[in-house]
């Protein structure tokens, strides 16, 4: 007959089967943690995998937005100094000191490098802007691609600008010996019809004094002439020529009624009327006053220049207009 278990035995069974338990328990423990640490380093490697690809357009991101508000800010400090030059440039005949001229030129080309940086920031950094910045950017590309243009026409307007007050002055003061002949001549007229000697006499004074006057003015006209060449006086010329032709005969006039020769006098008298009246003819067919001649030279010479500038201008202070209103 077999023998029954005794509980020795049994103990030592229960043992058995607990201490396989608990090494089975502790293998699988051992399992999970390397699962775990391999899981772990794993998503440590995905995460580094990920940073490292992502990281560089993350960085440019950020490096791209510095950018732009650099760009930004230079375009505001250039807008400034363009603005100081527009206040010039709007004068069409401002007559500025050389040295402020000079001056405004060193301006302008702190500007130009400003701008010139401004756009090659914005040329690196559109490429890894947002939507909204990138929009940001082209206003910006926009502002700065005008305010050179309007430095590029500036120059040309300032130069002509200049000429053109020069001449204008020296046209200001020929008109006004202009003005002094006609006086002097209306006064010469109203004493020669008195047909007395001292009349006569001072009409004479008075003629050659208006003579001397329009002499002037014919002088004062050659240097308007060369200080702004774009203006044409040759019309202008030509009628203070019929007027001074018109007083030589008026003094001839005088002279021979003063002789005795009074009918002959009053016959040369007759003659210089008439051309002054040929000379007023001529003056009506002349395209405009003197001043307003050099105005529209300065038109003709700097009009592409100022239409450049302006549409320039336009299109800069819409751009800025956009960008403050972001």
């Amino acid at each position: 007959m077999d023998e029954e278990p005794t509980a020795a035995s049994e103990d030592s069974v229960s043992e058995q089967l607990a201490d396989t338990e608990s090494r089975q328990q502790a293998a699988g423990e051992a399992r999970d943690r390397r699962t775990w640490l391999w899981l772990s380093a794993a998503g440590a490697a995905v995460l580094v995998l990920f940073l490292l690809a992502f990281w560089p357009v993350m960085a440019g991101r950020l490096a791209a937005a510095k950018q732009l508000d650099e760009a930004a800010t230079l375009l505001g400090k250039a807008s400034g100094t363009v603005g100081g030059i527009d206040k010039l440039v709007t004068d069409q005949l401002s007559a500025e000191p050389s040295k402020q001229i000079r001056d405004i030129s060193a301006e302008s080309l702190v500007a130009r490098r400003e701008l010139k940086q401004a756009q090659s920031l914005l040329n690196d950094a559109m490429p890894h802007l947002t939507e909204d910045e990138q929009r940001r950017g082209e206003l910006i590309r926009s502002a700065a691609e005008a305010r050179l243009k309007m430095l590029d026409s500036a120059p040309l307007i300032l130069k002509t600008s200049t000429r053109a007050a020069a001449a204008k002055e020296f046209v200001d003061s020929a008109v006004a010996q202009f003005k002094l002949a006609d006086q002097s001549e209306k006064r010469a007229n109203a004493l020669y019809k008195q047909q007395t000697a001292l009349g006569v006499r001072s009409a004479s004074d008075l003629y050659a004094l208006a003579s001397g006057s329009l002499k002037i003015a014919q002088s004062t006209y050659s240097q308007a002439a060369t200080a702004f060449p774009g203006v044409d006086f040759a019309g202008y010329q030509s009628y203070l020529d019929m007027r001074r032709g018109a007083l030589k005969t008026a003094l001839l006039s005088a002279s021979v009624w003063l002789d005795g020769d009074v009918p002959g006098g009053q016959l040369l008298h007759d003659a210089y009327v008439a051309q002054n009246k040929q000379a007023v003819a001529a003056a009506e067919k002349l395209p405009s006053a003197p001043s307003r001649a050099v105005g529209d030279a300065f038109k003709r010479v700097a009009g592409r220049s100022r239409d450049i500038y302006e549409k320039a201008r336009t299109q800069a202070d819409n751009a800025e207009k956009a960008l403050k209103s972001q």
